[in-house]
This record gives structure tokens, sequence and C-alpha cells, in this order.
């Protein structure tokens, strides 16, 4: 069964500790090795920056990622990510 991965709003420098923590989250509710679990997470951490930097994003920029994940065998499907980014138009009081 495909589930989802979802990060909400966060800053485009901490998405990493997000899916981390999300990933212990999935590893305690489904009862999945959280060893496994973990690697998947590195993983897809490794490819979200790669995004991230090929676009531009700052550390400032807000990020949301969406990513379905099977159970059995634990994995995340790549090829389906969903990544919104918003960039920050600076200056004062924006």
């Amino acid at each position: 069964m495909e589930k989802c991965l979802r990060t909400g709003f966060v800053w485009a420098g901490g998405y990493a500790s997000k899916t981390r923590k999300i990933g212990y989250a999935i590893a305690k509710s489904e009862n999945v090795s959280s060893e496994i679990v973990m690697a998947e997470v590195a993983r897809l951490n490794q490819y979200i920056f790669e995004i991230l930097r090929s676009n531009g994003v700052q550390k400032s920029d807000v990020i949301r990622v969406e990513v379905p994940y099977n159970i059995s065998p634990f994995g995340f499907d790549l090829e389906k990510i969903k990544i919104e980014f918003f960039r920050r138009l600076g200056g004062v009081g924006l």
C-alpha cells in the first residue's frame, strides 16, 4: 500500500531534519526497521538536495516536499516526488 511523506512548509535549510523526524515516526508507526527507513531517508535527502541546488534555492527559501512511499518493501517513489519552493522577496516588512 502506497502512503505519502509530507513535510509541510519548512525552511530549505532545515528540510533534512524534518524528513528524518518523519522517517522515525514512519518506522515506529509502521513497524519497519529504523535502519532501513533512515537509509532511504538519507537517499531521499540527497535527491532533494540536488534538486534544490540545481534550481538555485537558498536556505532562507521555504519548501514543501511530498513523496509517496511503500511499506513492503520500504522505499520512496522518487519519480513521483513533488517539491514546491517559495522564494524570499527580501526587504523590510515583507
